[in-house]
């Protein structure tokens, strides 16, 4: 590593019932250079009742895509409800998922 790049993990189980999950997730400031993503990560999902894997999953486009409707969320349960204009500030993937058809919505869900 370059002395920039940090690299983080986050380990979880909700219960017995469910398996163990762990995100391994890199930062290397220096692949915006190389066109490479500056974040990167991959998900780890273990059964249960065996511990062995039972997922991999892309890490950066389920934290993107949560970030997102996290977001949503906020928006729908915080703003005001005669509001007509969103505004969105930021760059990169994040604000690329934000703006994506269909990530906010002017509806109240039922």
């Amino acid at each position: 590593m370059d002395g920039e790049s940090l690299t983080l993990t986050y380990t979880a189980q909700m219960s017995r019932e469910t398996g163990p999950v762990m995100k391994f997730t890199s930062v290397y400031p220096a692949n915006t250079a190389a066109g490479l993503p500056l974040i990167s990560a991959v998900v780890v999902a273990l059964d249960p009742g065996t511990g062995r894997t039972a997922a991999i999953l892309d890490g950066t486009t389920i934290t993107t895509r949560w970030t997102a409707a996290a977001s949503a969320l906020a928006v729908t349960e915080l703003s005001d409800p005669d509001a007509t204009v969103l505004t969105i500030l930021g760059s990169g993937v994040q604000a690329r998922e934000h703006t994506r058809p269909g990530s906010f919505s002017t509806e109240t869900p039922p």
